[in-house]
């Protein structure tokens, strides 16, 4: 009954060591302390087959927990062994016995597919039921610390698994390898520290491969601090931004605040609290410092905090607090509001003066040079993204005004 069961799997491509174990006898090496795989492998091997439906489910996680601890086990051939060699039992009575097995459609999972699943942001009971189930049927968990992931997997009562270390420092190996965990028929869960990964976390690499590779892959969503700070901002929001981290220093830093302060849109950001201070005075610094600013800290935990107010203010709250508490504690999520419809007309206003200004110079210096002012206009407009008919207009009252000499009759736009 035990080498039928293994057949069955050997049919299912479960993995490789079920595919040798179907010409070849098992031969457990007795311990002093076996692991509870293994004596569940053997209760398992003297079960009626009437029984065998009910707990073979359970097996191929019980092999691959062997084979992921090096388990001693013998794999000795027939021909080692003073048996006689094994024979396939006849295919009729193999379709019979496979026919009365479970098959891997009764679990909601899908052989060799990889899933990416949000984990809670801090407070465990934020998981979702698909979450639970989809971590419980996994043969693989890689996630970016396990002991860390291993606290919620015994909060939720997950059993033995093959739980692997991925993160952005080891993924150049682990990618391939849970890519060839997933080509064996594997159904992989890929989880972060907290939230979704990919998004600021692990993961980004794995599933630009898995497209690359032509591996299914499938999100399980769940807490995101973006969309929870978002959700409780109080801003009018028809569109945002999602940055994340900024880089920590140096040019692309600089060039970052520059792009978070011109952006129009509502703007989400992480920061850590060694770095919260520096990142909301450059945000002042940079234009910033009178739009409004929600900032969350330690979103959906115990000691969660939301204190709204414009950059400038938050920079001397913190900072108090900072001079007080000799630093600052927990992660934050910062969502800068939008720009007021005022200082949108405002910038539009000074852009346009500013093209204004710049087309007047380029327009000057061609038409001092002679050139004709049909042509100037169509140049100095492609140039600067402007109307011609606009640019145009100047060039003929720049002429008109005496600010250059009237040497050209066109008065047309060809």
């Amino acid at each position: 009954e035990f080498i039928y069961l293994l057949e069955w799997l050997r049919c299912e491509g479960s993995s490789r060591m079920m595919r040798w174990c179907w010409r070849r006898w098992i031969v457990v090496a007795s311990t002093s302390s076996p692991c509870p795989a293994l004596v569940s492998l053997q209760r398992f091997a003297s079960r009626p087959l009437s029984e065998v439906p009910v707990f073979s489910r359970q097996l191929p996680h019980l092999l691959l927990h062997i084979k992921s601890r090096s388990t001693r086990l013998a794999l000795t051939s027939s021909s080692d062994t003073d048996e006689a060699a094994y024979i396939p039992p006849p295919s009729s009575e193999v379709e019979g016995m496979l026919a009365a097995l479970p098959s891997r459609g009764d679990t909601s999972l899908r052989a060799g597919h990889i899933y990416f699943v949000s984990t809670p942001i801090g407070n465990l009971e934020d998981i979702t039921l698909r979450a639970i189930r989809t971590l419980q049927q996994a043969d693989v968990i890689a996630s970016e610390d396990t002991r860390h992931t291993a606290k919620l997997l015994n909060y939720l009562s997950v059993g033995k698994k093959i739980h692997v270390s991925h993160h952005e420092h080891n993924a150049r190996g682990m990618v391939p390898q849970l890519l060839e965990f997933a080509s064996q028929g594997l159904s992989i869960a890929v989880v972060s520290d907290a939230g979704t990964p990919g998004i600021s976390d692990p993961g980004m690499q794995l599933a630009a491969a898995c497209v690359a590779r032509g591996v299914p892959v499938v999100p399980v969503p769940g807490a995101c601090s973006a969309i929870a700070a978002l959700s409780v901002c109080g801003f009018q929001l028809s569109d945002f931004r999602f940055i994340g981290f900024l880089p920590r220093g140096g040019k692309a830093r600089r060039l970052k605040v520059a792009e978070v302060v011109a952006e129009p849109s509502a703007i989400v950001l992480f920061e850590a609290p060694h770095r919260l201070l520096s990142t909301l005075r450059a945000l002042a610094e940079g234009g910033a410092a009178e739009r409004i600013c929600l900032c969350a800290r330690e979103l959906t935990k115990v000691h969660e905090e939301l204190v709204y107010g414009s950059i400038s203010r938050l920079v001397g709250r913190f900072e108090a607090e900072a001079e007080k508490a000799s630093r600052l504690r927990g992660e934050f999520t910062l969502v800068v509001g939008p720009v007021s419809t005022m200082e949108l007309q405002a910038r539009e206003a000074e852009r346009k003066e500013e093209n204004e200004e710049a087309a007047e110079q380029l327009l000057l210096a061609r038409l001092a040079a002679g050139e004709a002012v049909s042509r100037a206009a169509r140049e100095v407009a492609s140039q600067l993204g402007m109307p011609r008919g606009a640019i145009y207009k100047l060039a003929l009252r720049l002429k008109q005004d005496g600010a250059v000499p009237l040497k050209d009759s066109s008065n047309s736009l060809a």
